[in-house]
């Protein structure tokens, strides 16, 4: 909780600004002045002219409570600065001023005014909205930055240890074959600095943008700490909606894998005996599906959004369809199926792990070959 420096002052004085004597308890806002319990109560209240002075614990000093009644005494009390022996009474919504009695006879007839307290409030609440939407802002850039951040570093640490896997390569093979470990690396490195320089520069942008936005937040703060509503009006009259711009997309990246060959002593490729660079593909499970067949052997399927399904242990042959997440079973036959393959007039060749060979009609009508042929198992 911040205190302010007067509140530090009368701290660090601890007597009561009316008898000197006594520890400090309360201040008056008004009077500016700090007093212990008894002056408070007897002397302080007594007085007529402070009879309606706001008086604060010193407790709660720093709290958003007391800061509000601060900046309303304040505001009760702001001076004019036209006129500087009088206080503001409206607020000129043509000039965007604050204003006093004599303002309004002189250089602000016939303008548009607004109820000074009206405006104030609501200027606290645009600022306090400004800054709850920094404060969202400032969340989003932060979840980004971690998550370039964590992007770059499986980068690197991806091409640290691809790297790392050639070069170990290189050394147990014969020299042969080291400009060939020297092509590699450079495709390697071609495929991923300009990946690692886009992230960089992202990320560059993504911690600027951080950095200005928790800059203007802590202006914010502040600005709502303070007691002088001058300081309201000023940053209130002040206030960009405008926010960074986010960098638009994200970064994809395919990691590289680096696998090993064999070395054959007359093996003619080099790709072969030492190893080559493969990028890895991106899988992801787009949905599942339950089926009654216990062990599904072999699939087959078409451009119709028709799949055959079939079960060596089940016995079983099914035709079937998608049905959003259900399987709807089309045709079922009570067969052992070992291998089997589509033809052109979209039946299917089924082989039964015997000599002879059966097609299927997309119905489940079984049909005779013309001849079989000899499987090999």
């Amino acid at each position: 909780m911040a205190v302010s420096p007067s509140i530090e002052k009368a701290q660090n004085m601890a007597l009561c600004q009316f008898c000197e004597e006594s520890t400090i308890k309360w201040k008056c806002i008004n009077c500016g002045l700090f007093l212990c319990q008894f002056c408070c109560s007897k002397i302080h209240s007594k007085i007529k002219a402070s009879q309606e002075h706001t008086i604060i614990n010193l407790k709660d000093c720093g709290t958003k409570e007391a800061t509000a009644i601060i900046q309303k005494v304040d505001l009760e009390n702001m001076s004019c600065t036209i006129h500087t022996e009088r206080k503001c009474w409206v607020y000129c919504d043509d000039c965007s001023n604050p204003i006093c009695s004599d303002c309004l006879t002189e250089s602000h007839k016939k303008h548009e005014y607004k109820k000074l307290h009206e405006v104030f409030d609501t200027m606290i609440s645009n600022i306090h909205a400004m800054k709850d939407r920094l404060e969202t802002e400032i969340q989003l850039y932060k979840k980004e930055k971690e998550n370039l951040e964590q992007l770059l570093s499986d980068g690197d640490e991806n091409f640290e240890e691809t790297k790392i896997q050639i070069i170990e390569a290189k050394k147990e093979m014969k020299k042969i074959i080291s400009a060939y470990a020297s092509d590699l690396l450079e495709k390697l490195e071609v495929e991923w600095k300009p990946v690692e320089n886009k992230i960089k520069r992202q990320l560059s942008t993504i911690i600027k943008n951080k950095n200005e936005l928790e800059s203007r937040k802590r202006l914010l703060d502040k600005t709502l700490r303070s007691h002088q509503t001058s300081d309201i009006f000023c940053v209130g009259q002040t206030l960009e909606n405008t926010l960074p711009t986010k960098p638009l997309g994200s970064i994809q990246h395919k990691k590289t894998k680096f696998i090993c060959g064999k070395v054959w002593e007359f093996e003619s490729e080099i790709s072969t005996t030492f190893g080559e660079l493969y990028t890895v593909p991106s899988l992801e499970l787009i949905d599942s599906y339950e089926t009654d067949i216990s062990i599904v052997t072999k699939i087959h399927c078409d451009y119709n959004n028709e799949l055959v399904i079939a079960s060596w242990f089940d016995e079983k042959l099914q035709t079937v369809m998608f049905d959003h997440n259900n399987i709807c079973v089309e045709n079922e036959v009570k067969t052992r199926i070992y291998d089997m393959a589509r033809i052109q007039n979209e039946d299917i060749i089924l082989s039964s792990r015997n000599h002879n060979l059966r097609q299927y009609t997309t119905n489940g009508q079984e049909n005779p070959l013309c001849r079989s042929l000899l499987l090999k198992h």
